[in-house]
């Protein structure tokens, strides 16, 4: 194996191990995204509000966090008026169950 191959291996396991990890997390946060709140709280020592959407044009994953310098003034007011009828789970059954009484 030449310097070249080898160096070229220990990228594209490093790439492999990357990506893998990356879905790993993503496939985390869906099934339990309170934990890895947590977890980001805890790197980031602090309450951070972490939001990941696709890009309508590209599908890329773009995340905005209540650290992005527009945030107050352009991307919370965006997500509240976007999400103004979406609710938690619990909240959703409850309001569920209130239309049929």
């Amino acid at each position: 194996m030449t310097v070249k191959d080898f160096i070229v291996k220990c990228v594209n396991d490093i790439k492999s191990a990357v990506e893998s990890e990356h879905e790993r997390l993503i496939k985390a946060f869906i099934e339990c995204p309170q934990y890895i709140h947590h977890v980001v709280r805890h790197h980031y020592q602090g309450d951070i509000a972490l939001f990941e959407v696709p890009c309508p044009f590209c599908g890329k994953p773009m995340l905005f966090t209540h650290k992005d310098r527009d945030w107050e003034s352009e991307t919370k007011p965006i997500l509240l008026e976007a999400f103004k009828v979406f609710c938690c789970p619990q909240c959703y059954k409850q309001r569920k169950e209130e239309s049929f009484t």
